[in-house]
């Protein structure tokens, strides 16, 4: 659990070293997940998770949770997503 907290929260705080030129396809997972341990569970509230302090953003819900969205039958849509975004 403090291997969990600690990833995500040095997540939450990466900033990129220069700008970038590019924009950012951001996948998002349309269905929270329920942590066992509420304590656990981490929020980054900010805008596109801050990474539109970099550059384009653009966000695309797909179906299912963080990890769900991973698999069957919901990575068939995440698939076309980013081959749409290709």
């Amino acid at each position: 659990m403090q291997t969990y907290r600690a990833t995500t929260q040095g997540h939450a705080g990466y900033q990129t070293q220069a700008k970038l030129t590019c924009p950012i396809h951001l996948f998002r997972a349309s269905e929270q997940t329920r942590e066992p341990d509420a304590t656990a569970t981490f929020v980054d509230d900010r805008p596109h998770r801050g990474w539109d302090a970099d550059a384009p953003v653009h966000e695309i819900q797909v179906p299912g949770t963080h990890v769900t969205m991973m698999t069957r039958p919901q990575v068939q849509t995440l698939a076309e997503a980013i081959r749409l975004c290709l």
